[in-house]
């Protein structure tokens, strides 16, 4: 990803989604619960681009 911005982490996110491994539900759902600590949050995307690249990578690696 060249721009870490909110369109293409949803770009990415939606990339991963399609990829069909389960549901999009569920893939949005164990992303915020890996990266955000809860599965009720703001809107996905923008958490993800505000908690910044590195800190995501890190959070999903855990």
């Amino acid at each position: 990803m060249d721009e870490y911005s909110v369109e293409n982490v949803e770009k990415v996110v939606r990339q991963i989604a399609d990829m069909k491994i389960t549901s999009k539900k569920n893939t949005f759902q164990i992303i915020r619960g890996s990266v955000l600590g809860k599965l009720v949050t703001p809107g996905l995307f923008e958490s993800i681009a505000i908690l910044g690249k590195e800190k995501t990578i890190s959070r999903l690696k855990k």
